[in-house]
C-alpha cells in the first residue's frame, strides 16, 4: 500500500473510534449500588409505546463475584429516567448480568431492561436523561465496564 491509501485507512478509523463513544465508561466499580448518569441519547430514542430496552454493555476482563450472606452471585442494574419536569422515575425491579460460576465473561452483554414503572409522560419527553444502578453481591476486586448503547426493543 502507497502512503496515501495508509492516510486514508487511518483517518478512516479515527473517525469511526471517535463515532463510537460510550455512554458512560466506570473504570472503578466496587460493588456498592450508585447511580452512573449516561450521556444524552437522542429524543425520541423509545416512546410510550415501548415495553423494554436494550443496553449493551462491555466488560474489558472478567469479572469475579463474591457470594452474599445467603450463598447467592449476582451484578444487576437498575434504570432511572429524569424528564424535562426534573422529576425521578426508577423502573421496577433490576435486571441480572449473567454470569456463569461467579465469572461474567469479559465482552460484550445485551441486557433487556423493563421500563415499568416510568410514567408515559416521561417516556414521550424530548428530554430526558437516563442513569443505571449497578450492584453486586461483592467483587473480587473492582470493575471496569462501559455502557455502549441503548435501543428500543
Amino acid at each position: 500500500m502507497n502512503r496515501l491509501s495508509f492516510l486514508a485507512l487511518g483517518l478512516c478509523l479515527t473517525g469511526v473510534a471517535l463515532g463510537a463513544r460510550p455512554l458512560a465508561t466506570v473504570p472503578k466499580f466496587s460493588g456498592t449500588f450508585a447511580w452512573i448518569k449516561l450521556e444524552p441519547i437522542p429524543s425520541k430514542t423509545f416512546s410510550s409505546k415501548d415495553r423494554s430496552i436494550l443496553v449493551d454493555i462491555t466488560f474489558p476482563k472478567d469479572v469475579r463475584l463474591k457470594k452474599d450472606a445467603k450463598g447467592y452471585q449476582w451484578f444487576t442494574f437498575a434504570l432511572a429516567d429524569q424528564g424535562g419536569d426534573w422529576k425521578w422515575y426508577q423502573a421496577k425491579g433490576n435486571t441480572p448480568v449473567p454470569n456463569r460460576g461467579g465469572t461474567i465473561k469479559a465482552g460484550k452483554v445485551t441486557i433487556s431492561m423493563s421500563l415499568a414503572g416510568i410514567p408515559k409522560s416521561a417516556l414521550d419527553d424530548p428530554k430526558q436523561t437516563l442513569s443505571l444502578g449497578p450492584s453486586a453481591s461483592g467483587l473480587v476486586s473492582p470493575a471496569a465496564f462501559t455502557v455502549d448503547r441503548i435501543r428500543t426493543h
